[in-house]
């Protein structure tokens, strides 16, 4: 008898330690339920720091290929030409088979090959370490006047290109730049006019 008193006694206490030191399953849902909301919060504000940083990266080198085109100046007495005698637009890659221009409209690129020897070709060679398929460059068709465009997420610095379209008088080589203070597109720097 004492010894079933014992047993029993044991029982309760067993359960009685589960009922005091385990979890229900709604704390359990509430706890997850917590933490996903802090990590949404989260990655929220890390992906428009990201943005931020993709942006000043850009913001870099479209510095760098507008320094670039001016040491061809400097060197050649014109900025790089597209095409001669025409305004156009190319892509800095070279290639003419992609149709989706940063601003994301319709766009094939001139192409570069062959290039190398040409100012054109020098000025993409010094671009060492820059994405150039994220930007475009335009020229007038004597070498006088150039732009240099990126696509941006956050707002657009004022200071650039004027709003417009630039390049040829057909749509595969214009680029359309938007004017600064504007949130996300195409910002573009350079000496020429819509």
């Amino acid at each position: 008898m004492i010894s079933s008193i014992l047993i029993k006694t044991k029982r309760k206490e067993g359960i009685n330690i589960m009922n005091n030191y385990g979890f229900t399953l709604i704390e359990l849902l509430v706890v997850i339920a917590i933490i996903g909301t802090l990590s949404t919060i989260g990655f929220l504000a890390l992906s428009g720091a990201s943005d931020g940083a993709d942006d000043a990266k850009r913001l870099a080198e479209l510095q760098s290929i507008r320094s670039a085109a001016t040491v061809e100046l400097s060197k050649n007495r014109v900025y790089p030409i597209v095409t001669a005698g025409s305004e156009d637009c190319i892509r800095l890659d070279g290639q003419n088979t992609d149709t989706t221009a940063a601003d994301h409209t319709s766009k094939t690129s001139a192409t570069t090959t062959g290039a190398s020897a040409t100012p054109l070709g020098s000025m993409i060679g010094q671009l060492t370490g820059v994405d150039k398929d994220n930007y475009f460059y335009c020229s007038d068709g004597t070498g006088s006047k150039f732009l240099v465009a990126t696509t941006l997420k956050g707002a657009l610095p004022n200071g650039g290109a004027a709003a417009g379209t630039y390049g040829g008088s057909t749509a595969p080589k214009q680029i359309t730049c938007i004017a600064g203070g504007t949130t996300g597109g195409l910002y573009c720097v350079g000496t020429l006019t819509p």
